[in-house]
């Protein structure tokens, strides 16, 4: 049987294999200086030829690179250039928020010499479960997921698992599948817009949210819940769940926005799951002549498009530079061999706007986490 130590290999093979041990601990990085000729054949009793042809098939190798007169230095690491997949809802458009989150995304990608695939599911999850099987099929190396699917699809994230491709989940978790999620505190992000309403003398407060188990959903309406509970106000039938995506989906909302427009009650506060649906219900209060001074709005995201000039308005802003550029490094650490799950809560920060147009920045908590 050969012997398997290195001692017992050509002089030639040994010298290679020591410059390539310094470089791996990084005793030597890319650019820097390897000892002179004369310090290696010292070092390990070789003669010059055999160090000339080692440092000549090393840089053949592309290990090192040399500079007549100064000698070898390290080369650049070339790394491969990884392919990372993005499934999100939507892009474009109204929605300000996703779009911020895919450009940061792509822009912390390009410095990882990443390319990014975007795929846009439409929050259909037939469309999602075709381009998480696709993602398999056409081995990315990692995958960023605004999931929608919900338990229709688990059995897809658990094929990415199996096939060994990390993905981190954003804006939303699941609690079936143990992996990276980066989401903000909806909790404390709803619970503190509605603690301002009620501030500011609004008591009765709606929620207009989604009739879904979504993380990021749930978590909203739970904050909405906590902070109505503590002024003995929480009325479940103040909570309009309404279908997203089903037919049906509109004529909820505008039914109960009729409702509030018929409601003999001075100041109502409206709490929206997003800055979309907020815009819908401001559009539709002001065809039924309500006077919109009597109201304060507040949502999550995107800043309606139609801003509610006469009103109280709140923002529940998320850190989105942050989350698309933390899903990309997180998933880079994963392909350079980090182990372990990491689970990242963001802080969302507070936009305040009254009826005079003062605005003041309310931020939850004093920074978002960070990767080290």
């Amino acid at each position: 049987m050969a012997s398997k130590n290195p001692k017992s290999a050509p002089k030639m093979e040994q010298l290679k294999a020591y410059i390539r041990d310094r470089i791996a601990n990084e005793s030597l990085k890319p650019h820097d200086r390897l000892p002179s000729r004369n310090e290696l054949i010292s070092l390990l009793g070789i003669s010059e030829t055999t160090v000339r042809k080692a440092l000549t098939a090393l840089e053949a190798e592309n290990v090192i690179y040399l500079q007549q007169g100064k000698g070898a230095f390290v080369a650049e690491r070339k790394v491969k250039c990884q392919r990372i997949a993005m499934l999100v809802p939507t892009f474009g458009g109204i929605d300000r928020w996703l779009t911020s989150i895919v450009r940061s995304a792509q822009n912390e990608a390009r410095k990882h010499n990443a390319n990014m695939v975007l795929y846009i599911t439409d929050s259909n999850p037939e469309i999602e479960r075709s381009d998480l099987l696709n993602i398999v099929e056409n081995g990315a190396d990692a995958a960023v997921i605004f999931y929608t699917g919900g338990i229709v699809n688990i059995d897809c994230l658990n094929l990415l698992k199996e096939h060994g491709i990390p993905f981190v989940l954003m804006d939303c978790y699941e609690s079936q599948v143990d992996t990276d999620y980066i989401v903000s505190d909806n909790f404390n992000g709803a619970y503190r817009a509605i603690k301002l309403m009620i501030e500011h003398g609004y008591q009765e407060i709606w929620h207009f949210t989604y009739a879904n188990v979504r993380s990021s959903v749930t978590e909203r309406m739970c904050g909405y819940k906590a902070a109505m509970d503590e002024i003995g106000a929480y009325d479940e039938h103040k909570v309009v769940r309404a279908p997203y995506g089903l037919p049906d989906y509109w004529s909820v909302m505008e039914s109960k926005v009729k409702e509030i427009s018929e409601s003999s009650t001075q100041r109502i506060g409206i709490f929206a799951v997003n800055g979309i649906e907020l815009s819908a219900i401001y559009h539709m209060l002001s065809e039924h002549n309500v006077n919109l001074s009597n109201f304060a709005f507040a949502c999550f995201d995107t800043t309606p498009i139609q801003r509610p000039e006469s009103s109280l308005f709140i923002q529940v802003r998320q850190a989105e530079d942050t989350i698309g550029r933390t899903c990309i490094r997180l998933m880079i650490e994963k392909l350079t061999g980090s182990t372990g799950t990491r689970h990242l809560i963001l802080q969302p920060e507070i936009s305040v706007i009254n009826a005079n147009y003062e605005q003041a920045n309310s931020p939850l908590s004093e920074a978002a986490p960070s990767l080290s």
